[in-house]
């Protein structure tokens, strides 16, 4: 009576293992057979291909900059480029040169980014992702503290362009 239940046991591990012997080489055959592709397009017929992962994406790099911030304490504009009719803008990287003591955040339609220094010193240089669309106009505001300060109000806007579906 013990043999019976072993052997069928047995008989159920040795059929599972020929069970998987047989899918697996099936499987391995039928990633391994090669495809074949007829193109039939002759010289005045060629056939179209284009890239589709980057259709119409375009980088994007604008400086925007103030030779001297006291003639626009407390609040100086770094005005960028409008965004073109049928792109939308995704801007992925800002940076900028500041007085120590500014604040500065990118706006752009309903949204704003506070921009936060990552360290001391007068310089932002953070990666960000914001989106503007088409019309919008970046602007990367500063509101100075100091008003007599005369310092040099530099920012670079770095993203792409892609078409709006």
């Amino acid at each position: 009576m013990k043999i019976l239940p072993v052997c069928s046991k047995n008989a159920r591990v040795v059929l599972s293992a020929v069970v998987f012997y047989i899918l697996g080489l099936t499987w391995e055959s039928a990633l391994a057979a090669p495809t074949e592709a007829i193109i039939t397009n002759g010289v005045t017929n060629p056939v179209q291909v284009r890239d589709v992962t980057g259709v119409g994406v375009r980088p994007y790099q604008h400086q925007a900059s103030i030779g001297d911030s006291s003639t626009c304490a407390p609040q100086c504009r770094l005005t960028f480029p409008a965004v073109p009719a049928g792109q939308r803008l995704v801007i992925t990287y800002v940076s900028a040169q500041l007085d120590a003591t500014s604040s500065p955040v990118l706006e752009g339609a309903d949204e704003t980014l506070f921009l936060i220094r990552t360290g001391p010193g007068t310089n932002i240089s953070l990666p960000v992702t914001f989106y503007f669309e088409p019309g919008d106009v970046p602007v990367i505001r500063v509101f100075q503290q100091n008003s007599a300060a005369r310092t040099s109000l530099i920012g670079l806007l770095v993203g792409h362009l892609v078409p709006v579906q």
